[in-house]
């Protein structure tokens, strides 16, 4: 279990699934909004409380403020409000990030298939997750045109003058948002239990247990020392791993 796209059961923070008819029509309402950019009214927010930065977060967002005024929350900007639990679980925070249109879901390193939770909670609370991926080649999972990426842009100063233009622009901005017509966000991590109990319970219906040398799959990622948990366990007299990645 990973949040890699070549695990056995695949576990990322957030996944988008497509609304069936009868979901569709119950949510709708709440969910097919017309115009998201009139509910907020603020520009850019950004959490961080990681003094480890192997993704050169604090280097850009000083960048860009040389451009855009960007608020930081969190412990490293004196704002204690934001960044000492996740910032769904404290609805303190979660109120008052909700008010920005645009949200910066920096990770903090580049892993294979990782997308961090910042960018799922970012598209939960209707913001545009601003991101900082340099190699789209080794990401998936993410839903399209649902963030802009500060390395699609020449310049930091392309991408202050783009992201301004979205924040004045109504129509641009709730493009974004397209997605929500016919797909939702699913932060539960339900299917990926579903599919654990389901292959547990065929191992005796014709499934294929895999061998797997572990520590060449994990050297296989592209992490700069990738800090990673192995979690063994015996199942059906048969050893079996949890692979979790470890934030910085």
């Amino acid at each position: 279990m990973s949040y890699r796209s070549d695990a056995t059961i695949i576990n990322p923070y957030g996944r988008y699934v497509k609304l069936d008819v009868l979901k569709s029509n119950n949510v709708r309402k709440g969910h097919d909004k017309q115009n998201i950019y009139s509910e907020k009214v603020k520009f850019i927010v950004g959490t961080l409380s990681d003094s480890i930065d192997p993704g050169e977060q604090y280097i850009l967002i000083d960048e860009m403020s040389k451009y855009i005024d960007i608020e930081m929350l969190g412990k490293c900007y004196g704002n204690r409000v934001c960044g000492t639990v996740r910032e769904d679980l404290n609805k303190d925070c979660d109120q008052k990030i909700k008010k920005y249109r645009f949200f910066l879901a920096f990770e903090s390193k580049e892993c294979k298939d990782y997308i961090t939770e910042h960018y799922w909670r970012a598209l939960d609370r209707e913001q545009i997750p601003v991101v900082n991926w340099k190699r789209m080649d080794i990401l998936s999972g993410y839903v399209p045109n649902s963030y802009i990426n500060i390395y699609d842009f020449s310049s930091v100063k392309d991408f202050a003058d783009y992201v301004t233009l979205v924040n004045r622009n109504e129509t641009l901005y709730n493009s974004y948002f397209e997605w929500r017509k016919n797909f939702t966000i699913d932060l539960t991590g339900r299917r990926a239990w579903c599919d654990l109990c389901e292959k547990l319970h065929s191992m005796d219906k014709g499934y294929e247990s895999q061998t797997v040398d572990f520590k060449k799959y994990i050297d296989s990622d592209i992490c700069p020392a990738a800090m990673t948990k192995i979690v063994s366990a015996e199942l059906k007299g048969k050893s079996h791993f949890l692979v979790r990645r470890v934030e910085g």
